[in-house]
């Protein structure tokens, strides 16, 4: 069998979310992680080597097998085509400020990273940059550049269940781009526009979250949607309307509010909040973030509408960072004209690892004469597992009591309804920002003051109430508007409004203004998760636990049996399960 492993890196100095995901010729998904999982640094952008390694040790691919490595960025070639079109396009108008070395310097930007990588278990070649890295240690392999949009579009065409689906991508930027639209057909992407630096979402987006108080971009952006419930958006929003906006099918904003200006190319990871403070004047962060909200919303909606009345296409499938958002995916699914969204589950950079590999792999079957078409994935577990052996060695080396389970589903569904935390640890890690029950702490829904009081346990500050896994055949009970089958559901990339139902038996999954961001599980997806919600349910008459993702504050989620016990012991949760094992904090506490 042939490869084709896609691998997001660093290009200078860092990425987001650096990572690898391994395909077949076939387009089957054979592994999926980010560097994050193993080194233990939250959206860790360093070269990916522990990524690959584990790859390497999970699957039992050789070397020799992987036979093209798809990079998400642009040649030296393309690079210059790119720079000529987003000055031509963009920003014409400033180009004689500059000298014509710095004009050279960002065409050609350099792709080697500013500092070599090495391996101390001898794994790999030392000291080599990451094009030698590739080719010394991929001996068969050739380098395919991917663009990094295109990237974000391919991972979700690909993995969507439909041929032919408009596509919309946003970001903060990657190379000079912010946005893609198009229409993907009988396995092809077409792009009909794009944004350029310095028009950004992801840039506005980040600015707002630092004049909320927080880290930007995807580190905390998502608590700034949550603190949107808080505030009134009345206020702001005309502010908001003069700072970023809608034309045709694309993104644009006023710059200097986010960039020096006199800059050719701003550096868009340093949002600068300063002008943008200004802007706003005297405004709690509440009212702040509930004015950025509906303002993301108005525009994002209004790319779509235009999108829509271009072409004819009643899916949509959404990658970037932007596409984190879950009440602007809820706007989006209900627009007149959309029939149902598909939002990549590993939405930001840390997805377009695949994407990467699934358009290289799509370019290689057109040029043979076929396509590769989309197929429907079916899960994310696309990580390593780890085996019983390697658990009850972590156990042991804390010197931790345990026991087996006989019926493991129903004892644990028996302490949830007996109000204990159970940390789950099973089967296969996830892939993306998002734990959807192998690496997950779960809980009964019925306490509203939950999301206080587990949150403090865990040294988290988040506004959003914590999500519900609801079983599949009763989600109609549950959420209004919900299709029998929702597709983004499925990942916890989207909010619904809660019935009053939902509202009276599960309130600690339902947000200030009504809304949950599910995960909808059936038993053919995840058979040991499944039998738990459903054991809780015989119990209980409630269809719905609390699913959050297993970490501590600022820290990835857990990806080893090592790490799960450290963060069960740092957190005090009641118990921890790891697949048919059983340790509680009680029993162990010193």
């Amino acid at each position: 069998m042939k490869y084709i492993l896609g691998i997001n890196l660093p290009m200078k100095s860092k990425c987001h979310e650096s990572g690898v995901a391994l395909i077949d010729l076939d387009g089957n998904i054979v592994f999926a992680a980010n560097e994050e999982r193993f080194s233990r640094i939250k959206q860790d952008g360093d070269f990916p080597e522990l990524s690959i390694k584990k790859m390497f040790e999970y699957t039992g691919v050789k070397k020799e097998d992987i036979i093209y490595v798809a990079v998400p960025t642009l040649s030296r070639g393309r690079k210059a085509l790119r720079f000529a079109e987003f000055v031509l396009r963009e920003r014409f108008s400033h180009l004689f400020r500059l000298k014509t070395y710095a004009v050279l310097s960002k065409i050609l930007i350099r792709e080697k990273s500013d500092k070599p990588y090495s391996d101390e278990s001898g794994g790999f070649k030392i000291r080599y940059f990451w094009k030698d890295f590739i080719k010394t240690n991929f001996p068969n392999a050739e380098i395919r550049y991917v663009e990094h949009h295109l990237a974000h579009a391919a991972g979700a065409y690909f993995c969507s269940p439909w041929e032919r689906a408009l596509f919309m991508t946003s970001d903060g930027a990657g190379n000079i781009l912010t946005s893609l639209v198009g229409l993907a057909e009988n396995g092809r992407l077409n792009v009909v526009a794009k944004t350029f630096l310095p028009h950004s979402m992801g840039s506005f987006w980040g600015s707002i979250t630092k004049v909320c108080g927080f880290k930007s971009g995807t580190r905390h952006g998502g608590k700034v949607t949550g603190l949107a419930a808080s505030g009134n958006p009345a206020k702001l929003i005309e502010k908001m309307r003069s700072a970023v906006w809608a034309e045709g099918l694309k993104i644009k904003t006023v710059p200097e509010l986010f960039f020096d200006n006199s800059k050719l190319l701003p550096n868009w990871d340093s949002y600068e909040p300063e002008r943008i403070k200004k802007l706003i004047g005297e405004a709690t962060r509440e009212d702040v973030a509930a004015a950025a909200q509906q303002r993301l919303e108005e525009v994002m909606v209004e790319i779509v509408k235009n999108l829509r009345k271009k072409i004819d296409c009643d899916k949509i499938v959404l990658a970037g960072g932007v596409f984190a958002n879950v009440l602007l995916n809820q706007k989006i699914l209900a627009l007149d004209g959309i029939a149902d969204i598909f939002v990549f589950p590993a939405m930001s950079d840390g997805g377009i690892a695949l994407g990467s590999a699934f358009l290289t792999l799509s370019k290689l079957k057109e040029k043979a004469g076929s396509r590769l078409l989309p197929k429907r994935i079916a899960n994310i577990y696309l990580g390593p597992h780890y085996t019983n052996q390697e658990i009850e060695t972590a156990f042991e080396k804390r010197g931790l009591k345990y026991s087996k389970m006989e019926t493991p589903a129903k004892t644990v569904a028996e302490l949830i309804y007996d109000n204990k935390i159970v940390a789950l640890y099973q089967g296969r890690m996830e892939y993306g920002p998002r734990a959807l029950g192998n690496r997950s702490i779960i809980y009964a829904p019925i306490d509203p003051t939950v999301n206080d009081w587990l949150n403090k346990k865990l040294n988290r500050s988040e506004f959003m109430p914590f999500a519900p896994v609801t079983m599949i055949e009763k989600i109609g009970d549950c959420y209004l508007g919900i299709a029998a089958d929702p597709v983004a559901a499925r990942f916890m990339t989207v909010t619904y409004h809660c019935t009053e139902a939902m509202k009276t038996k599960a309130p600690a999954c339902v947000h200030l203004d009504g809304t949950a961001r599910p995960q909808v599980i059936d038993r053919a997806t995840n058979p040991y998760y499944y039998d738990i919600i459903s054991e809780y349910y015989k119990l209980s008459g409630i269809p719905t636990l609390i699913n959050t993702s297993f970490n501590m504050h600022e820290e990835p989620i857990v990806g080893s049996p090592e790490d799960a016990v450290r963060a069960f012991l740092d957190s005090g949760i009641d118990y921890l399960v790891m697949e048919n094992y059983l340790c509680s904090f009680a029993e162990n506490k010193k």
